[in-house]
């Protein structure tokens, strides 16, 4: 019948596409010596070859050169730079200010005392030398309570030097608590949550070739009004002769008109770049990436719901992370009435050329057998 030898030369077809496969993967392999001295080399030149953004933190590692004042312009923003030191820093510089003060008023207060009667009481009660001066001034900056020492009434200059210290010590207690607050609410350490996959893929999705990448974040409190961009930083070679290479930015499209590029987080998400005639990808073939130095920068940018502050994550793909020919497999399924997603099968990529299961295959090789 008409149906059934329509049905026999899909098989047909769909056979020998299975065999050109397996035949290509044979030829692939007697050339397996070629490949693993190109692998060699490819991993030499990675490196060798420092990268734009670093994938552990999502730091920038370009090396800035001639700025002369370029600590001076840190200096001027100082919160900022409190904000970006280490813990262990800022545990140091809040030791620091407050031994500094305390010594600084330690040593007014032991002016303040020898100008009025040499330590005769006439100005500060039951403070003898520059240790008793010190404790005073602590427990005068830390508001702890006046013990036996206590200030006269009479001594004007003593009174001067309190306002001073309660002023400066409300100051420096502002400024430490702002500053503390500000790095403990600081939603840096809420992208560890978001995994970013660890390669991106190219390869022919409904006749179009496309650059894709999995994201997904296994915390139940997603983040909100996400979305995300996509940069590819291209080291273009201009002049053979010379090595001379000029860095070039794109931005690549993954769907900032259509609404694609925001996401939400619930479970995993693809996203993708279409390579078509207007992308700075068309034409390229894994053997040219593999000439190049390119690196795709992913940005995500969203709000934690807890706080409402903006939270930004970072990853990047060098041309030796980019794969061709393989799809991210399936992450998320139901068991058991219950939606999963394995987070291990993140990065889990499978050939993206068409193949059909066992049963598949078992069926339609009968079928032929049955028509021919």
């Amino acid at each position: 019948c008409n149906m059934c030898a329509e049905r026999l030369s899909v098989s047909r077809s769909v056979l020998g596409g299975r065999s050109y496969y397996s035949r290509r993967n044979y030829d692939a392999s007697n050339n397996s010596n070629t490949r693993s001295l190109y692998n060699i080399a490819s991993i030499w030149r990675g490196a060798h070859r420092k990268r734009i953004l670093s994938r552990s933190n999502g730091r920038s590692q370009v090396k800035h050169v001639g700025i002369n004042v370029q600590y001076a312009r840190f200096i001027k923003d100082y919160f900022t730079t409190l904000i970006n030191l280490t813990w262990s820093l800022t545990f140091l510089i809040f030791i620091f200010v407050y031994l500094l003060s305390w010594l600084f008023f330690a040593c007014v207060w032991f002016l303040v005392i020898a100008v009025h009667g040499h330590f005769d009481n006439s100005c500060v009660q039951t403070v003898q030398g520059f240790g008793g001066a010190f404790v005073y001034s602590v427990v005068t900056q830390s508001t702890i309570g006046y013990g036996d020492e206590f200030l006269h009434s009479e001594c004007t200059s003593g009174t001067i030097v309190l306002l001073l210290q309660t002023l400066v010590g409300q100051m420096i207690n502002s400024v430490m608590l702002g500053l503390v607050f500000a790095k403990v609410t600081r939603p840096r350490k809420r992208r560890e949550t978001i995994i970013f996959s660890n390669v991106a893929v190219i390869y022919e999705k409904q006749g179009r070739k496309v650059l894709e990448v999995q994201i997904g974040d296994p915390r139940y409190d997603a983040v909100v009004q996400c979305h995300v961009r996509l940069q590819m930083y291209w080291n273009k070679l201009v002049d053979r002769e010379t090595d001379q290479r000029v860095l070039h930015t794109y931005d690549l499209d993954v769907g900032y008109s259509t609404g694609h590029d925001r996401l939400f987080l619930l479970t995993p998400v693809v996203i993708t770049h279409v390579i078509d005639e207007s992308s700075p990808l068309h034409g390229i073939t894994s053997a040219s990436l593999q000439r190049n130095e390119i690196e795709i920068v992913l940005i995500l940018e969203g709000q934690v719901e807890a706080t409402g502050m903006t939270v930004q994550a970072l990853t990047s793909y060098t041309n030796d992370e980019i794969v061709f020919g393989r799809k991210f497999v399936n992450t998320t399924y139901r068991r058991n009435g219950v939606w999963e997603v394995d987070f291990s099968k993140l990065s889990k990529t499978v050939s993206s050329y068409s193949s059909i299961s066992p049963s598949d295959y078992n069926f339609l090789t009968s079928t032929i057998q049955t028509f021919s």
